[in-house]
């Protein structure tokens, strides 16, 4: 059987590195393609003009290409998949709908590209993978499964559980019965007796009241539940895990989960503080450096966090990195006003102050 070659968008240099196809040999190539159509069409006219090989493509959504593959996995019509999300990717290459392609152009590449392509081949030690309802698919979770890790994710509340899989007691210590055969998560929690929540402490800052048992979901099978409030009253918002470790109790699988939140923070702090997504560079060694000096920024600040609890007390005890960024910030506008009132007190004209600091250069001793 014809294997489709695949190549994510973000190692592409373009299909001129490909070297020959299968279908090169007739003249033509096939590409489903799942970037813009713009990038689509840029990349059958260069590959076609260098080359002299006729290329059509199929522009279809990630999910959309998946499906596609899956439907033509005994005769396929395509010899690559061009770009499509990291996701879709992996697991269409799990499935052996598609086989990885190295391009002629593969060492020209950063290392920090070419070695995030494949982490498992590359043995990178990890054990659980993190993520968010979203990327809870069962298609997601067989591929994670298949290479030996776990997993671990919020569950919508909204998701089904089989009844038949519930084994609690109510208020009363009887047990619950049900009348369907699924019910929600949602649904669920109301009938659950509030002394089956333990404190669970994550930290000196933060405790959770958790409790964890085992039920199957009708699309992920046998699965380890945890229903988490905030609240040491067990009431008002809560947040639902589910993961495959089912002989975890709810301590561990909390703290599991909540070192994914230390990425989001970053993320969101970078963002919101930081600039990282306000550039407008257009060459990847100008986004590398923008890069560099935004994580190097954040490092910084992250290390003002740590400072010891005497210098935090005289400070203002620091908690969010936005503070600490106002908070030097400030000392910033401190210094300048001291160093201008310096160069004044030495009788430097107003003027030339002024060009130092918004124009032209003045050098003063």
């Amino acid at each position: 059987m014809k294997k489709i070659r695949s190549i994510a968008g973000i190692v592409v240099l373009g299909l001129l590195a490909m070297g020959p196809l299968p279908a090169a040999a007739q003249g033509r190539v096939n590409i489903l393609c799942s970037p813009d159509p713009a990038w689509c069409e840029a990349v059958k006219q260069s590959f076609g003009k260098a080359t002299g090989i006729q290329t059509e493509f199929v522009r279809l959504s990630s999910g959309a290409a998946l499906a596609r593959l899956r439907a033509e996995k005994d005769a396929p019509t395509f010899d690559v998949w061009f770009g499509g999300s990291g996701d879709s990717q992996w697991v269409a290459q799990a499935e052996g709908l598609t086989e990885f392609f190295k391009p002629k152009a593969w060492g020209d590449l950063r290392p920090q590209l070419t070695k995030a392509v494949d982490a498992i081949k590359r043995n990178l030690p990890f054990a659980l993978v993190l993520f968010d309802s979203w990327y809870l698919a069962p298609e997601l979770v067989a591929v994670i499964e298949h290479h030996n890790k776990g997993w671990m994710s919020i569950l919508k509340k909204n998701r089904k559980l089989l009844t038949q899989s519930l084994k609690m007691n109510d208020t009363q210590g009887q047990r619950l019965t049900f009348k369907e055969s699924e019910i929600k998560v949602e649904d669920l929690v109301p009938l659950m007796p509030k002394t089956v929540y333990e404190p669970v402490k994550i930290n000196d800052e933060t405790t959770y009241y958790a409790t964890a048992f085992t039920a199957q979901i009708p699309t992920l099978g046998k699965v380890r539940l945890v229903i988490s409030f905030a609240d040491p009253a067990c009431q008002g918002n809560y947040a639902v895990l589910v993961t495959r470790q089912m002989h975890w109790e709810a301590k561990r699988i909390l703290r599991a989960y909540c070192g994914r939140f230390q990425i989001e923070v970053c993320y969101k702090d970078i963002k919101q503080h930081l600039g990282f997504s306000d550039y407008q560079c257009r060459t990847a060694p100008a986004i590398q450096k923008h890069w560099y000096l935004v994580f190097g920024a954040y490092g910084l600040l992250r290390l003002d966090l740590l400072r010891s609890p005497l210098y935090q007390t005289w400070q203002r005890r620091l908690k969010t990195i936005g503070v600490a960024l106002r908070r030097q910030s400030q000392a910033l506008v401190e210094q300048m006003i001291l160093e201008c009132h310096r160069i004044l007190s030495q009788g430097t004209h107003p003027e030339q102050l002024f060009k130092l600091l918004f124009g032209e250069a003045v050098y003063i001793a």
